[in-house]
C-alpha cells in the first residue's frame, strides 16, 4: 500500500506496519525534482498515522490565537475523516 495525501506519504513496512513520510523542499530555489522525503515515524494503524498528521500540521502552522487553533483542528480532522472513510471503503 502507498497512499499520497498532499505532502504526506503512507506506506506499508513489513517491520513496523505503516511508515509516515513527508515531502520537503530543502531549497526553494530548486524545482520539485529536488524534493526530499523525510520519515516522520512508524505506526501500527491508520488512526495513529492520522493523529500524527494532525499534530504535524499544527506544529508547522502559523497559528496565533485559540480560535485559529480550533479552526485548524476542525479543518484537519474533517480532511482526515474523509480520507479515513475513503481508505476503509477501498479495503
Amino acid at each position: 500500500m502507498k497512499l499520497e495525501i498532499g505532502k504526506f506519504i503512507i506506506e506499508n513496512d513489513r517491520r513496523y506496519s505503516l511508515v509516515l513520510k513527508v515531502k520537503t523542499n530543502p531549497d526553494i530555489n530548486h524545482s520539485k525534482k529536488y524534493e526530499r522525503i523525510e520519515i516522520i515515524g512508524y505506526f501500527r494503524d491508520l488512526e495513529q498515522v492520522f493523529n500524527k498528521i494532525l499534530n504535524y500540521n499544527l506544529a508547522v502552522s502559523d497559528i496565533e490565537t485559540i480560535n485559529e487553533v480550533k479552526q485548524e483542528l476542525e479543518s484537519i480532522r474533517e480532511e482526515l475523516k474523509e480520507l479515513k472513510d475513503i481508505t476503509l471503503k477501498s479495503i
